[in-house]
């Protein structure tokens, strides 16, 4: 790719040699990617390599930790998130209306915007809703790092290419001015001794305040964009494809639903029922699998020559891990191709661990990725109460089939789809 010696990883077994086994070789990020950095060394954690990667990935998850995650709080933030969702499905019931990303995109940016800014958007707020609008048309855009013009900068100065670099740039630049503006509004009401949210803590460590933390104030500013604008996109799109399988699926729908109604009965379903759902808990891993938003992880790098699979593999090398074939990789899964929940399930009905193993939709190894506790907790929560409470149907002009090949930019989406959502 232009300049970069590039190698594609395609099935579990490689994967698993180079993330896991040889970790030390492939934890790096490459170089090449500083013309979508806004800031000379703003890389985050993401982009981040060596000990500050890992002190910053310990930060995180230790702040994320802190502000909910793993917490009952969290949990009443996500289930209030649902009743304003519930609240749209009602208003729509009965009649055909297009697939669910818009409410569930802003559900899923009010929690991330509770951890991060220590507040939440009304629905219908115009900041909301140009935020979230600036993010999918980025995403629609493609992932800059693998896009051409990354690797031969010269291209995007082509009249074909040049509008989806705008619009990349585009809406770098306004999401950098939104952290900017809600880190400037928390300055003006911070106290070191009340730390409320993330950008509290982002104050805290970046004025020498916080002991035994310091960290660059680019990368902490990038990891707090990353972690709103990843963390917003890829859980809704996740969702989104939950609701297109459930009207692809009317059988599986209905299982997932006849469990609920058995062990959980008409109260809301909570974290602490997760172990009692192991066929919900298979449908959701299945979706995970099938959908599989995210076809590609970040780029790693080989920070010295050594083999996979056999193969040399040159230092400097960037190695590109095709999730999307690990999925379906068939030494792994039976009949790949098919959406069939119990494939995670034992003889007796139980989560199968084995399966689980090769569920690798977030990564694996020590770059796995931050966000996948909170997305899990979200994913839960979200997909169970909204299945108690509604049934998806499909419309009589949507052909599913054609909607689940999905379309691949910067995460896999499926195509434009309608559906009935009727109260139970």
């Amino acid at each position: 790719m232009g300049a970069q010696n590039t190698v594609v990883l395609n099935s579990y077994e490689v994967i698993k040699e180079a993330f896991v086994t040889k970790s030390d070789i492939f934890n790096d990020r490459p170089r090449h990617l500083s013309s979508i950095k806004k800031t000379s060394g703003a890389k985050g954690v993401i982009w981040q390599n060596g000990e500050t990667w890992k002190a910053l990935r310990r930060f995180t998850l230790s702040t994320l930790r802190d502000f909910g995650v793993g917490k009952n709080i969290l949990e009443e933030r996500i289930m209030d998130e649902v009743e304003e969702v519930t609240k749209i499905f009602l208003a729509s019931e009965g009649r055909p209306v297009a697939h669910p990303k818009e409410p569930l995109s802003k559900a899923i940016a009010n929690i991330i915007s509770a951890l991060v800014f220590g507040n939440r958007f009304e629905y219908d707020d115009p900041e909301l809703i140009a935020l979230l609008d600036i993010i999918e048309q980025a995403f629609a855009a493609g992932a800059a790092q693998y896009r051409p013009e990354t690797f031969l900068p010269f291209l995007k100065y082509l009249p074909v290419n040049s509008e989806k670099w705008k619009k990349i740039l585009a809406a770098r630049d306004h999401n950098y001015r939104f952290i900017k503006g809600q880190i400037d509004n928390h300055r003006k009401t911070y106290d070191m001794n009340n730390v409320r949210d993330f950008i509290d803590t982002y104050i805290a460590v970046t004025s020498g305040q916080k002991e035994g933390q310091k960290f660059e104030e680019d990368d902490m500013f990038r990891l707090i964009l990353d972690l709103y604008v990843a963390g917003s996109e890829t859980t809704a799109t996740n969702l989104n494809w939950s609701v297109l399988y459930m009207i692809a699926y009317p059988e599986i729908q209905r299982k997932c639903q006849e469990e609920i109604d058995r062990v959980i009965g008409s109260r809301r379903v909570s974290m602490k029922d997760r172990g009692s759902l192991p066929y919900l808990e298979a449908t959701l891993k299945e979706i995970e699998r099938c959908s599989s938003i995210a076809t590609m992880t970040v780029p790693h790098r080989a920070n010295r020559e050594t083999t996979l699979g056999g193969y040399k593999i040159p230092k400097d090398t960037i190695v590109l891990c095709n999730l999307y074939a690990a999925l379906r990789d068939p030494k792994c899964w039976d009949f790949p191709d098919e959406f069939f929940p119990e494939r995670f399930l034992t003889a007796d009905g139980k989560l199968d661990p084995k399966k689980q193993e090769y569920l690798i939709p977030f990564g694996v190894g020590p770059r796995v990725c931050l966000g996948e506790g909170l997305a899990r907790i979200e994913l839960f929560l979200i997909f169970s109460n909204l299945i108690q409470r509604f049934k998806f149907t499909k419309t009589a002009g949507t052909q599913v089939v054609d909607v689940i090949e999905g379309t691949n930019t910067t995460t896999r989406n499926p195509k434009p789809y309608q559906l009935i959502i009727n109260k139970r």
